[in-house]
């Protein structure tokens, strides 16, 4: 698991707002997810497919993701059951152009887990589902099944740095440290395994680690720092190791 820190950005940012927005209400929120769904799934789908030879068993995917009263919030439990009548598992997200929206599924659609066995493809990359989580802490961990990324997070970031972090949580899951303590030789190994997915995936991995608001770069004094500079240390080392890969034209294999 990661924690993003934004301390000295954000407070840059809002200082210099002159007004402070509206609050949004439960409703707004719950219905921004499903564009941050959308988002986090077009991100996701190119580095889960990047990563396919290397996840083993845990390949395949049916483009639908669904949602149940129980993935939200206590507080949110009750709008999002008057909003969608969410009494029952539902379509949350059809990914555009799967097989599952060639078949006419739409959000909303109540289905089996036989439908969407019917609809998944065993070779379109690593089985980790990404999900959005109603929470305004800037975060993103994984549990071994899929990986969650906070609203807080996605408010805040770009899409380049925000690949790199799903591409460091699905590392978690492939690498199966979900089950282990977190440990500094952990995050350096998914550390590695992001940059290597981002350049399988044709991405920039150096503008991915470069970016201001990337989401390892700790900007509070201290111990805080010298694990930041670190951390970042270790990406030069990761991206030294890539280039050369490429330019040996030989296979990028973390």
């Amino acid at each position: 698991m990661i924690k993003l820190l934004f301390t000295l950005l954000l407070g840059s940012l809002l200082g210099s707002c002159t007004s402070i927005p509206p609050l949004k209400s439960h409703r707004e929120i719950l219905q921004s997810t499903i564009a941050m769904t959308g988002r986090l799934d077009h991100l996701a789908v190119k580095l889960r497919r990047a990563g396919a030879s290397l996840c083993g068993e845990h390949v395949g995917d049916s483009g639908v993701i669904l949602h149940k009263i129980s993935d939200y919030p206590e507080l949110y439990q009750p709008v999002a059951k008057s909003m969608w009548a969410l009494d029952r598992e539902k379509v949350l997200y059809v990914r555009p152009e799967s097989k599952a929206q060639q078949s006419g599924l739409v959000f909303g659609d109540m289905v089996t887990s036989e439908n969407i066995m019917s609809f998944r493809q065993m070779d379109t990359g690593c089985d980790y589902e990404v999900r959005v989580r109603i929470d305004s802490r800037a975060n993103a961990f994984a549990n071994g099944e899929k990986i969650f990324v906070t609203t807080g997070l996605m408010e805040n970031i770009d899409d380049l740095p925000l690949s790199l972090v799903i591409a460091h949580e699905l590392a978690h899951n492939v690498l199966g440290h979900v089950a282990m303590e977190i440990s500094t030789k952990n995050e350096r190994e998914a550390d590695r395994w992001a940059v290597f997915l981002l350049a399988r995936a044709g991405l920039d991995y150096e503008q991915a680690v470069a970016d201001p608001v990337s989401w390892y770069r700790h900007t509070n004094k201290g111990d805080d720092k010298r694990k930041g500079a670190a951390r970042a240390r270790h990406f030069e080392t990761v991206i030294s190791e890539v280039k050369r890969l490429q330019a040996q034209g030989l296979p990028l294999i973390p």
